[in-house]
């Protein structure tokens, strides 16, 4: 599951906007991305699996395991999971999962792969991330704040979108203090 839905960023903001899902959605994979990179942490749970024997099929969405451990008990991967992937050639990151059978992992729409089918595949460790769940009102605030901005740039194109300028968001003391690792605990 993605560390924020829409309905619970509106539910925990008061807000009933229907037209906020789409926009939402599309943000969470690169703030999801962001997060971990600020915080330096991934949630790691400590369900993960290590194989090289993995393809990334970009049109597909999908990543194939040709060992079949995706639902292994010791790694029981399931659909709405986020989960990092650490070791590809192009694919480390944060993701979320629509979909898990033994040897496919379906990407949710707004994620995405780049291709990678190497020979030898590098040895890939798949981990699922669980968020900690009082993250999810501080990043419900840095989303509206970036809504606003990008409401911003749509009124007044001069000025600099939220998302440019290599992830250098520009949030507020308090917003950023309630993703500070002490609010994790």
């Amino acid at each position: 599951m993605s560390l924020l839905s829409a309905q619970e960023f509106q539910d925990l903001l008061g807000i009933s906007d229907p037209s906020l899902e789409t926009k939402i959605k599309t943000m969470m994979p690169a703030f999801e991305g962001w997060i971990t990179d600020y915080l330096q942490d991934f949630f790691h749970a400590r369900n993960y699996m290590r194989s090289s024997g993995m393809v990334f099929d970009a049109d597909a969405k999908t990543l194939t395991d040709s060992d079949g451990e995706f639902l292994d008990a010791d790694t029981n991967f399931r659909a709405d999971m986020s989960f990092h992937l650490l070791g590809t050639i192009r694919n480390d990151g944060v993701y979320s999962a629509s979909t898990v059978t033994a040897t496919v992992i379906t990407l949710d729409d707004n994620y995405s792969f780049i291709d990678e089918n190497f020979t030898p595949s590098p040895v890939v460790t798949i981990y699922e991330i669980i968020w900690p769940v009082k993250m999810k009102y501080a990043v419900a605030k840095a989303i509206e704040f970036d809504l606003g901005k990008t409401r911003a740039v749509v009124e007044a194109p001069s000025r600099q979108n939220a998302f440019d300028s290599d992830k250098a968001f520009r949030y507020p003391e308090r917003i950023l203090s309630g993703l500070g690792k002490r609010a994790l605990v």
